[in-house]
């Protein structure tokens, strides 16, 4: 397995988003879908999610406003991905995504200390993920976008 070299979009003073998923595949639709929107979402990309913690660690609190992580990864699973998340910052927002279907109010009653914000399923639009993304940042208006190339990731 390749392991992915941190990716970093360059727009200074916005929200940054770590996004961890071990298909680059869908790292860079996701990166795509982001750094596309207006405003430009700063979006870090990490096939391994151990990488991605060490990386998370080293970076002041609140560098990163969300969190967005698959479920299903090979030497970590994404929950516990977010427990490590969790334990280093109570402030930061986790979405998980995944190709399956997640129940947010069981997920909750499993694994409750985890604070997640939201589950966004497989395969989402880009106008879902800049939702869901948006929700939980300070990017002013993002409706200039809303529906505009609302392609479909298939990838999952």
């Amino acid at each position: 397995m390749v392991t992915r070299a941190p990716r970093r979009t360059a727009f200074q003073g916005r929200p940054r988003l770590l996004v961890v998923d071990d298909e680059e595949d869908i790292l860079d639709v996701i990166e795509e879908m982001l750094k596309s929107n207006n405003p430009p979402i700063q979006v870090d990309t990490f096939t391994d999610p151990e990488r991605a913690l060490k990386h998370f660690r080293d970076k002041r609190e609140g560098y990163y406003s969300v969190v967005l992580s698959d479920v299903r990864m090979p030497r970590m699973s994404g929950f516990v991905f977010a427990r490590e998340i969790r334990n280093l910052s109570h402030k930061v927002k986790i979405i998980m995504m995944s190709a399956f279907e997640m129940n947010k109010n069981e997920f909750d009653s499993v694994w409750p200390m985890l604070h997640i914000s939201e589950f966004v399923s497989k395969p989402f639009t880009r106008d879902q993920l800049v939702r869901a993304v948006t929700k939980y940042m300070d990017m002013g208006d993002t409706s200039a976008t809303a529906g505009k190339d609302d392609e479909s990731m298939y990838l999952s």
